[in-house]
Order: C-alpha cells, then structure tokens, then sequence
C-alpha cells in the first residue's frame, strides 16, 4: 500500500510487457512452473521511486480485487536471482 508521504507508482510499458510475454509462455506454451526472474525492485536513479516494483507487485495491485489479469500476474513466481547485476555480465 502506498504510504501517506509516497507518490504514486505506475506500471511502466517495458514492465507490462515482460510481464504479458511470461504469462503469454505460461499459458500458450504450457509451461506451468515458469518463473520470472528480475532485479527490478522499483528503485532506482532512473525511477526515482515511481515505478511499481516487479519483485513485489502485489504490494502495489493488493486493493485490486476481482481482476483475472492482475491476479495471473500476483500468481506468477517471481525471484531475485542469487547472482548480483554485475557478476551476470
């Protein structure tokens, strides 16, 4: 949930679009334990704190109810790989 001193957070279109593209693999493809693996916490210096964290979505789309898209996207296994950025590249 938003706190009182926070600005609203938004989902951005890159974001959306990693998210549609693993549910997309999910459902057409079958892949039934597929996880979604990102460092993006919402943080940042290019968010600036504004954009939704895709580690922990639900803690941003939790007053959202009765919404199937929303709910496959709370559903989906998400996870920090154990790696950090730098030692991947």
């Amino acid at each position: 949930m938003k706190q009182a001193n926070e600005k609203t957070r938004v989902l951005t279109v890159p974001d959306s679009i990693q998210f549609a593209t693993c549910l997309w693999v999910k459902e057409a493809l079958g892949v039934s334990d597929i996880e979604f693996h990102t460092f993006d916490d919402g943080k940042g210096k290019n968010y600036e704190e504004k954009a939704v964290s895709l580690l922990r979505f639900e803690d941003y789309a939790g007053h959202i109810v009765d919404d199937a898209e929303i709910d496959s996207v709370r559903r989906l296994v998400r996870i920090k790989p154990e790696l950090d950025q730098g030692q991947l590249f």
